[in-house]
């Protein structure tokens, strides 16, 4: 629901100055295994992409630890191939 809130707030702001798209920022620090969760990432990918499409303009990762990489070959079969 935050996710959402945000979304919706950042749209709201996007259109009162005229902006097409939205930057999102994951800064992964301190990021481990145990705070994957695949479900949540793929509910919130579907939420993008359903009620957002062509909003988001870039998404950034930084931070990520080395295995990340391997989380990324998962999430990135869940994306649209011009989005990945």
């Amino acid at each position: 629901k935050f996710i959402v809130y945000c979304l919706e707030d950042a749209s709201k702001r996007c259109f009162e100055e005229v902006v097409d798209n939205l930057c999102i920022v994951f800064d992964l620090n301190n990021f481990t295994l145990s705070c994957m969760d695949y479900q949540v990432l793929k509910n919130l990918i579907w939420l993008l992409s359903r009620h957002y499409p062509e909003r988001l303009g870039i998404c950034l990762i930084i931070n990520a630890p080395a295995f990340f990489s391997g989380c990324w070959a998962v999430i990135k079969g869940w994306l649209d191939e011009n989005t990945a």
